[in-house]
């Protein structure tokens, strides 16, 4: 008689096949608190809160991929809940220290944004001087290639004072170095290069060229480590938001579905003060069991 209340189950509750409809709810319940422009006076700061780090978790992913993606991808977090719950509630799980340490393999840091990792680059001393060098030589051998390109890191070096106009100067620069299709522009030493800028100033273009493609492509691989880690930290921010709430919606229809059985089931058999007592109770009635269907790729249905 207890073992609904036990398990953590609402009483009387419906065991669900098609569950459409639900998430369906919880998306549009979710949205809808995201897009409301006014809170009600009574609302707990914490929760405000958190609306607004789901709300900016939201914002980085529709931004990336738009809705129908954001809400398909999603939709695939709200069936695989069980092995997120596996994952995230073992003890010595902390999604801060498991992002933390995502970074550090990525070689970038929490906090940091692609517009950081742009300026950086430009306010590097060494990299402003390569590029204005390479400008003056370039003029002296105007053929249209080379103007185009000084013209372009001219701009380059203007708009990177402007910290509003930053994300604009990388398609720039990139395109002063590299083709439309990302192989670093072909530049050698030739006579005519020679004749125009000397032996040395011929030396100095490659030199300075092959150093910026090297540290344009770092400056790629930057930026795409960062953009992998923090939409790494919007999918779980808004996966997990999307998980509570049609959790929420569920428990108001007294609904459960397969994925909260599993998750029930492991939570029981996990908990000391449960698993002897559902033990006992099976040995009881139960010699065999048949295991159809297993998963051993479900981290829920393996423990």
């Amino acid at each position: 008689r207890r073992f609904p209340m036990e398990a953590n189950l609402p009483p009387e509750f419906e065991l669900v096949e098609r569950t459409g409809y639900l998430i369906d709810d919880a998306w549009n319940s979710l949205t809808n608190k995201l897009t409301r422009s006014e809170q009600s006076a009574d609302t707990r700061h914490d929760l405000n809160k958190n609306i607004d780090v789901t709300k900016a978790h939201m914002e980085v992913l529709l931004r990336h991929f738009g809705t129908e993606q954001t809400k398909s991808v999603l939709n695939k977090f709200i069936a695989a809940r069980s092995e997120w719950w596996a994952f995230s509630q073992q003890l010595d799980f902390d999604l801060e220290n498991y992002l933390t340490e995502l970074a550090t393999q990525l070689n970038t840091r929490v906090g940091q944004s692609v517009d950081e990792l742009i300026s950086h680059y430009f306010q590097e001393p060494a990299t402003r001087q390569q590029l204005s060098d390479f400008i003056t030589l370039l003029n002296k051998h105007p053929i249209g290639a080379n103007q185009k390109a000084a013209l372009a890191i001219e701009q380059v070096l203007l708009q990177s004072k402007d910290p509003s106009a930053t994300l604009k100067t990388l398609p720039l620069i990139w395109g002063a170095f590299f083709t439309d299709a990302d192989k670093p522009r072909a530049r050698s030493i030739n006579k005519t290069l020679t004749k125009k800028l000397g032996e040395q100033g011929s030396e100095e273009l490659i030199a300075i060229h092959n150093a910026q493609c090297e540290r344009l492509i770092q400056l790629r691989q930057d930026i795409h480590a960062n953009e992998t880690l923090n939409l790494t930290t919007a999918w779980i921010g808004a996966g997990q938001a999307y998980i509570d709430e049609y959790q929420a919606i569920k428990r108001f229809h007294r609904s459960l579905d397969f994925s909260d059985l599993e998750w029930q089931c492991y939570c029981l058999l996990n908990s000391s003060d449960h698993a002897d007592w559902v033990q006992y109770k099976l040995d009881q009635r139960i010699e065999h069991l048949l295991i159809d269907e297993f998963q051993d790729t479900n981290p829920t249905q393996w423990q």
